[in-house]
């Protein structure tokens, strides 16, 4: 790698924008230079560039350097009938068989009140992919297939997501990974490089994680939130009643019956006030927490977070995985969470912008 920095100082960052890329970084210390050279060559020459010029990441036009990619306004155009159609058609496998017609329809006006290039996404997504009933959501790229577990449709939703928001994390992955229309392989969150930073979603992710004091964050939004002190009122009173519960079961007397049932009451009215306050911090913090534990190794309290093994697993590691899950749960998020969205805004405003500049290239792009 320090032969790739010294033949060219932008060669090593290129290197790192798509998979191909990648490839030679982690055989290039098993290559003698003369092997490394060739490989160089041969992918640079694949890109475009000759031999010996200076590479550079992108040509920014210096007058635009700094900008958003420049749109016209246009008004937000409804959703034509025959594209209401055809994803009714993609997702009754999952709806209608299940007997949810409601919920559908709902998922419809959902898209339907997205900006012109969300809703161009989706659709297009939704006529390139396959959408499938399952026990677990998640979407495979090899298949070109979301997998959607209809647990998540209820009304409170799933681990802390909104209802109806699993389906649109796992479509902003299917978007992610068909940035170039393989399905597979070079994603946007990875390949994309903002017009405005000149840098891809992935680089500028890390850059602003290293930024962050994730633990400060979860103090200072949990004490916001209240959760301490909720935490303090309920946990240890849960424990003494648990303990008080379980030395009366032997007993069938009716006075000790009356008085586990009078145990359990309470006990339900501390449960359900600490767990209302987990599932709010959860459908709020969830990608924060996720991030956490990408860049950290720990989640928030009672929140979500994919493990560690999952950011560390496939020969990129934590970077690349951790550019996928921001996207998709920015995605999701913006299409279904509000809350979380601007707090994903407000932490990663850069990455944020990146996202969003994707969005509009990929969603008025032809």
């Amino acid at each position: 790698m320090a032969w790739i920095r010294s033949k060219n100082d932008h060669c090593f960052n290129v290197l790192r924008l798509n998979t191909a890329g990648r490839d030679i970084i982690r055989r290039a210390p098993q290559m003698s230079d003369q092997q490394l050279e060739q490989e160089l060559d041969h992918y640079f020459h694949n890109k475009g560039w000759r031999s010996g010029e200076r590479v550079e990441p992108k040509q920014v036009n210096q007058n635009t350097k700094g900008k958003e990619p420049s749109q016209k306004e246009v008004p937000n155009v409804r959703l034509t009938d025959t594209q209401r159609s055809k994803i009714s058609d993609k997702l009754s496998q999952v709806f209608k068989k299940a007997h949810k017609t409601k919920e559908l329809k709902e998922v419809i006006e959902t898209i339907d009140n997205q900006s012109n290039e969300v809703k161009k996404l989706i659709t297009e997504t939704y006529n390139n992919v396959h959408v499938l009933p399952s026990k677990n959501s998640v979407y495979m790229p090899h298949q070109k297939a979301i997998y959607f577990d209809l647990n998540s449709i209820r009304e409170n939703g799933e681990n802390g997501y909104s209802k109806n928001e699993v389906l649109f994390h796992e479509t902003g992955h299917a978007i992610d990974f068909n940035y170039k229309g393989e399905g597979r392989g070079e994603t946007a969150s990875e390949n994309y490089i903002s017009q405005k930073y000149n840098k891809t979603l992935e680089v500028m992710l890390a850059e602003e994680a290293r930024t962050l004091d994730f633990g400060k964050i979860e103090k200072e939004l949990y004490t916001k939130e209240g959760y301490y002190k909720i935490k303090e009122e309920t946990q240890p009173r849960l424990k003494e009643l648990t303990k008080e519960f379980r030395s009366l079961l032997r007993s069938s007397s009716p006075d000790i019956k009356a008085k586990r049932d009078k145990i359990q009451v309470e006990r339900e009215v501390l449960s359900t006030k600490y767990f209302d306050t987990t599932h709010k911090l959860q459908r709020k913090y969830s990608s924060l927490s996720d991030m956490s534990q990408a860049f950290t190794g720990n989640k928030f309290e009672e929140n979500g977070g994919h493990g560690i093994s999952y950011f560390s697993a496939g020969p990129h590691g934590t970077v690349n995985k951790s550019a996928n899950e921001f996207f998709a749960e920015t995605f999701s998020s913006k299409v279904r969470n509000d809350e979380s969205y601007e707090l994903t805004k407000k932490y990663f405003p850069k990455t944020t912008g990146i996202f969003e500049e994707i969005l509009k290239v990929k969603g008025v792009s032809k």
